[in-house]
């Protein structure tokens, strides 16, 4: 599968990046800085782009099967301009549709909407976190989401992470597809590395197509 990953020197990027070379993928890495990634291949295209670009947005996705998005905001105070706002969800849509390209994975939060199922202590935090540490990021993350549920023509699925680490990958993790983990899931963060193998599982997952799961570490 020829898939590009936008945000592709992140934390996340990067893993996913190197699994999807590892696993036979042709991979499109996109990123602000102009280095790229550290690892090389004969599979691997680095190109320099930017989200708020529609340019370059539909230069990285022309003639790829599937788009793995892990661009994230800075979780940092007073963040007043974040990832999705100002339409860049909307762009690269737009430059997917225009390219003919339908499987999308992008990364967002339990913390959009943590569900009845979590503990009250823990629902308490997620408030506390979302709506008064750093409620920009999560309204961003919600908006994104938005926009997926009113695109019917692009096979989307937006991962619900938890907090993530840089720890080595465990490879034990559980999902649910449309639905809450609640006290299925561990409340440790999640590696990075484990966040990225489970994106890449997903590329041919069609139970997860049109739909947000959530995703974290096995109790």
């Amino acid at each position: 599968m020829k898939v590009t990953v936008f945000g592709a020197t992140g934390g996340t990027g990067r893993h996913l990046v190197r699994l999807a070379l590892d696993r036979g993928h042709e991979v499109t890495a996109v990123a602000r800085n102009p280095q790229g990634p550290a690892v090389r291949s004969p599979g691997l295209t680095v190109l320099r782009g930017d989200l708020t670009r529609p340019g370059d947005l539909r230069a990285a996705v022309e003639g790829r099967d599937a788009v793995l998005c892990a661009v994230g905001a800075p979780y940092r105070f007073r963040a007043t301009t974040t990832l999705h706002s100002a339409g860049v969800g909307l762009n690269l849509v737009t430059a997917m549709r225009a390219a003919g390209v339908r499987r999308l994975i992008c990364i967002t939060s339990m913390g959009v909407d943590p569900g009845p199922e979590l503990p009250i202590r823990d629902r308490l935090m997620v408030g506390f976190v979302t709506k008064v540490l750093i409620p920009a990021v999560y309204a961003d993350m919600a908006l994104l989401e938005r926009t997926l549920r009113t695109t019917e023509d692009l096979d989307w699925t937006a991962v619900r992470a938890p907090k993530l680490s840089d720890g080595p990958a465990t490879g034990q993790y559980v999902n649910a597809v449309g639905g809450h983990l609640g006290r299925t899931g561990g409340r440790r963060p999640m590696p990075r590395a484990d966040l990225a193998s489970y994106m890449i599982e997903l590329l041919a997952d069609e139970r997860t197509f049109g739909h947000w799961v959530e995703v974290a570490p096995k109790n």
